[in-house]
């Protein structure tokens, strides 16, 4: 189980700079919305991506390492 969820954090990491670089705001405001309905993110969390990175690239750095912090219930869910 460690090791598998040291793959998927190895993966993001890996695809970090490529997801900041091309993600679009509409996908992002996508995924928060279903990390939150999956209960993965709580409200602050979404709010915190919105209100306090203000560019898309911002964003999606704050969305990318939240998910990665989180572990497997997140990066397994933003993946779908």
């Amino acid at each position: 189980m460690a090791a598998r969820i040291a793959r998927v954090k190895g993966k993001l990491r890996w695809i970090r700079s490529e997801f900041v670089k091309k993600v679009s705001e509409a996908f992002i405001k996508g995924l928060l919305d279903d990390l939150l309905q999956q209960n993965v993110i709580s409200t602050d969390e979404k709010d915190t991506v919105m209100e306090e990175h203000k560019s898309r690239v911002d964003r999606a750095r704050c969305l990318i390492d939240m998910v990665i912090r989180k572990g497997e219930s997140a990066s397994t869910a933003s993946k779908r």
